[in-house]
């Protein structure tokens, strides 16, 4: 019998991994119905990914031993990526991060000049309104990128 959850959450561009677990000791596991580009170990029952799309998939899960096969649907929910707009006011020395996500996620924002020390800049709760960052030091350096991810 799978013991596992049958929903997972996922979001674009941001890994995932779900373990299929059950009772009894399964020696193998087995997943259908997988979208392109996700993997899946037979062995540990890893279904794994980054997703690149949106939406809803439903998969088959399954979980063997010497007795017999566990079945179960598995709901595969990836929503999209949180969608970051930057606009720059030169007159007034400074420029907005609008951030626009999903109800009551958290998501930070950072920023890097090499691109291999990333600096935590911000971090908010986007609810019912979208997050605006009045941020006036960013014009002061040339070079720098910003990401934001969801927590």
């Amino acid at each position: 019998m799978i013991t596992s959850a049958a929903t997972i959450q996922a979001t674009v561009g941001q890994s995932f991994s779900y373990k299929i677990t059950a009772t009894e000791s399964p020696t193998s596991f087995g997943a259908t119905g997988l979208p392109a580009g996700v993997s899946f170990d037979p062995t540990t029952g890893v279904i794994s990914s980054t997703p690149t799309t949106a939406g809803t998939t439903t998969i088959t899960i399954s979980a063997s031993n010497v007795h017999g096969t566990g079945n179960q649907t598995l709901t595969l929910a990836v929503k999209p990526a949180p969608i970051l707009t930057i606009t720059q006011d030169i007159t007034r020395n400074r420029f907005s991060l609008l951030v626009k996500g999903e109800l009551n996620q958290e998501h930070v924002i950072e920023y890097t000049t090499n691109f291999q020390q990333w600096v935590p800049l911000a971090t908010n709760i986007v609810g019912a309104t979208d997050w605006t960052l009045e941020y006036p030091q960013a014009t002061e350096n040339t070079h720098r990128f910003y990401r934001v991810f969801k927590r």
